[in-house]
């Protein structure tokens, strides 16, 4: 899904945008590799022309917290020399089986059930500080992106939804804080996309969970320059553009999505921004709209949202 409410003329960022995943579709396989590459070249320049506009900060300058989080955040696979950041809800998962699959003779993602989050993969924060510096330079770069309000919909909806260590956690908090009249003993598993919102608004940046952190702290990209920035809306083809790129084992293609996932709907997203006050709508739109610029997504339009 991806979130265009009103009748707000698009971009010329997001008419090409829309333009190259309609040329994609005509067209399959190796023969789609031209129009990736030419796509990418514009998104890597449009990228490269926001964050000049910036204050560019080095690697080697980041705040303690900014470099740790990037460094956590940036998986290592050697044998191809890649390094891949990635964002969640931006389907890591699947990459994370496809770096297990690279690291094991013989296997391929799809054979793989159940991914450990943290001992399955390597990432960058675990070498010393020389070879952080030499992997960065030398080694292939890539991260993947969506619409970033669609990616925070999809993870409240996960998170407060099916996972009750984060209806635990941050749950029961933001309904105790922002609920009228909470009750005594709340679970944490009802919790409103208003409520959450709010609770977006009020909490210092740096003390998000990763699921909800931007791209743009989570991976940096004015800091560390990407050799690709792929698509969420365009995955399957630009995910095996960069198995090509790196030259990964032909058995290695990128898995398909699982049978239970359920997307999200574009109405469904607009059902859930209608939610919202125009303020915390606004409010909402500031903490990513470095995103909306980064990666040439259309900026939502409000006039279409009722206050509450």
């Amino acid at each position: 899904a991806v979130l265009c409410l009103g009748e707000k003329p698009l971009t010329k960022k997001e008419q090409l945008r829309l333009a190259y995943f309609e040329e994609l579709k005509s067209i399959h396989g190796r023969d789609q590799d031209g129009i990736i590459k030419s796509f990418q070249e514009d998104r890597l320049r449009s990228v490269e022309q926001t964050c000049a506009g910036q204050r560019r900060i080095p690697f080697s300058r980041l705040p303690h917290y900014k470099r740790k989080l990037l460094l956590q955040q940036i998986l290592v696979n050697d044998q191809y020399k890649f390094l891949y950041c990635f964002t969640p809800k931006v389907a890591c998962s699947n990459w994370k089986k496809v770096l297990m699959a690279l690291d094991e003779k013989g296997l391929r993602p799809e054979d793989i059930t159940k991914v450990n989050h943290t001992a399955d993969v390597k990432p960058l924060l675990s070498f010393s500080d020389e070879e952080i510096n030499l992997k960065l330079k030398t080694y292939y770069k890539f991260m993947f992106v969506r619409d970033p309000l669609a990616r925070l919909a999809s993870a409240f909806r996960n998170k407060f939804r099916e996972i009750p260590s984060y209806m635990k956690k941050y749950g029961v908090p933001i309904v105790k804080k922002y609920r009228d009249n909470p009750p005594a003993h709340p679970k944490g598993d009802d919790v409103r996309w208003s409520e959450f919102v709010q609770y977006m608004i009020d909490t210092p940046p740096p003390k998000y969970n990763q699921h909800w952190t931007p791209y743009s702290s989570l991976c940096q990209p004015c800091t560390v320059t990407y050799d690709f920035i792929g698509s969420y809306e365009n995955l399957q083809p630009e995910a095996n553009y960069v198995l090509r790129q790196v030259g990964a084992a032909k058995r290695v293609a990128f898995p398909q999505r699982q049978g239970y996932y359920r997307p999200l709907k574009e109405s469904e997203l607009k059902g859930m921004m209608k939610e919202l006050s125009n303020t915390q709508f606004q409010n909402l739109l500031s903490i990513f709209e470095n995103d909306y610029r980064l990666f040439g997504y259309q900026f939502p339009k409000f006039d279409q949202i009722e206050s509450n």
